[in-house]
């Protein structure tokens, strides 16, 4: 039996977290798209009169509310621009180079997790966006959310925060995935001293008790809460048995971890950086380090720790938790040369290939991402992970639509009793529906929701994307009820609370709309509130792991640190 633990599981929407861990591909599967977030991106690319991308252009980005600019852009030499991890709001976008009039976008609504906005830049005074075109990321452009005035501009479901551009749904949909992957410990817990089951909390105290200080049970204690999904206390027993073992590498792993469960990632670099002194270079330790300095925002040391990780230890899953890590930190060129490498001396590892694919769709190839995708299906029919972000990237050909159709149809077919491959399957028909609305299977979509929804009816994504169908189809009844229950089962997901606003307002609903709609505004101010307060908020690429249910902690609980020990007491 495997036992697991939440090793990059920073609940809350307090930081980013960095791989460390192996994929569950289960449980991966069950939380795709479960991650709210309040941020997104705004990105797009930006063309001369004759079609051609402008490099060097200058865009400023401003709220609509403020005369301040927020930031510059410069596009690059295929006229890409972003603008990464930014609020839910309007905006307005300034693009300004010499030899070209200077171009304003108005009221530029971010309330999606991506919005595309195209640009053509005239020598010639005079330019204004396109005329009105079709917005549709959605089964129905109406009830999107929101709306756009000018062409090229698309909303989409994809998490928020990341650094590399992004100019498709399909960009966004595979980052999106991402977000839902699970992870299993490399440094620790090995089975024989896993404590998993509440009746061993007693046991484990009544250890301590006898011997307060002793390495082995205070060791063992703060596993377990951190098993439970306590890190503040585990941190209290894992400090204790630091200190009666100063060197123990896997002790010092586990409290580094604890510390940056807990919001303390500022500890944690303390003490990964005073072992990295004394003791020669680890992966695990670099990991870790990367992962506290991206929860404190400094990405370019994290990349560059990750980069060092992987050369330290070749094998499977350093290669493939480096190189998803360097994907969630923004680099994902990086991410794409260490699983190539890899894949010369493993080239039937599924998840390797998944890797890839990962790589090559941020970095834009969704034509080749897709062939190593349906290579990491090929090499293992059953590594379930590969099936959601395949669904994810339908939509890009009709030729690679059809492999990618018949591929999930044939997973569903063996696979009838999992909610996740009809979910999968009804996104995949979603996308590929982009190439001809008119001949899209809706009722199969439909259908295919509705099965997931039977199997779990908990499923926050499957009610969402149910809800946004049936608005799609004029049944706004319909749409307030499952959007409705994604936002009782996800009171802090936003942009449900957007949709099902638009559907009572469709539904003739308007004390309920404006009061959605009301909340909608209160879940973007309280994460204004963090960003002033200095609090990084970069929700939606939380690697996140379920933990264990907590135990009743009894009353009794002995005070093992003794007088002047030092150690801390519960932190919450």
């Amino acid at each position: 039996m495997s036992h697991w633990r939440p090793y990059s599981a920073l609940r809350g929407p307090l930081t980013w977290l960095i791989c460390m861990v192996f994929m569950h591909p289960s449980a991966a599967l069950a939380q795709v798209g479960s991650q709210p977030g309040d941020r997104g991106d705004i990105v797009g690319t930006i063309r001369d009169d004759k079609g051609d991308p402008l490099d060097g252009v200058s865009v400023d980005l401003s709220s609509d509310h403020a005369d301040k600019i927020l930031q510059t852009a410069l596009s690059a030499s295929n006229g890409r621009y972003s603008f990464v991890g930014i609020r839910y709001g309007a905006y307005t976008l300034v693009a300004h180079r010499n030899g070209y009039a200077t171009k304003e976008a108005h009221e530029v609504a971010l309330a999606s997790r991506t919005v595309v906005l195209d640009l053509r830049l005239a020598q010639t005074a005079g330019f204004l966006l396109s005329a009105p075109g079709d917005v549709r990321g959605d089964l129905d452009s109406q009830a999107k959310a929101p709306a756009f005035a000018a062409a090229g501009v698309k909303g989409s479901t994809t998490a928020g925060g990341y650094s590399a551009a992004a100019e498709e749904e399909d960009t966004a949909a595979v980052l999106h995935g991402v977000a839902g992957l699970s992870w299993e410990d490399l440094a620790s817990v090995d089975e024989s001293e896993a404590s998993v089951d509440c009746s061993e909390e007693m046991r484990l105290l009544r250890l301590t008790r006898s011997d307060p200080k002793a390495f082995d049970a205070n060791h063992r204690l703060g596993l377990f809460y951190l098993e439970h999904g306590d890190a503040g206390q585990g941190i209290r027993y894992l400090q204790i048995a630091q200190r009666a073992e100063p060197a123990n590498l896997r002790n010092s792993h586990d409290l580094a971890y604890a510390y940056i469960e807990n919001s303390d990632p500022v500890d944690a670099i303390a003490l990964l950086s005073k072992g990295a002194a004394e003791a020669p270079a680890d992966p695990i330790s670099d990991r870790l380090l990367a992962e506290a300095y991206l929860s404190t925002g400094d990405r370019q040391k994290s990349i560059s720790l990750l980069q060092a990780a992987s050369k330290l230890d070749k094998s499977e899953g350093n290669s493939y938790g480096c190189g998803v890590g360097l994907i969630i930190a923004g680099s994902p060129q990086s991410a794409d040369s260490i699983f190539s490498t890899a894949l010369d001396r493993r080239p039937t590892s599924a998840r390797l290939w998944l890797g890839l694919g990962l790589a090559q769709s941020l970095e834009g190839d969704k034509k080749q991402a897709i062939q190593s995708m349906l290579r990491a299906a090929d090499t293992d029919p059953d590594y379930a992970p590969t099936y959601a972000f395949l669904a994810n990237l339908a939509g890009v050909s009709e030729g690679t639509d059809l492999q990618i159709g018949r591929l999930l149809k044939a997973y569903l077919a063996t696979h009838a009793g999992t909610p996740a491959a009809h979910y999968n399957y009804a996104i995949a028909l979603w996308n590929a529906s982009k190439h001809n609305p008119a001949t899209a299977a809706w009722s199969e979509i439909e259908s295919q929701l509705t099965r997931a929804l039977a199997l779990n009816p908990r499923s926050v994504e499957a009610h969402y994307q149910l809800g946004i169908v049936y608005a799609g189809e004029g049944q706004y009844s319909l749409a307030v009820r499952e959007l409705q229950a994604a936002t009782q089962l996800d009171p802090n997901k936003p942009e449900a609370h957007y949709r099902l606003s638009q559907a009572y307002r469709r539904d003739d609903q308007k004390g309920p709309a404006d009061r959605e709609l009301q909340e909608f505004e209160r879940l973007h101010a309280e994460h204004e509130e963090d960003r002033s307060a200095g609090i990084l908020v970069t929700e939606g690429l939380n690697i996140h792991n379920v933990a264990l249910p907590p135990c009743n902690q009894p009353k009794d609980l002995p005070d093992n640190s003794g007088p002047g020990d030092g150690a801390p007491g519960r932190r919450e």
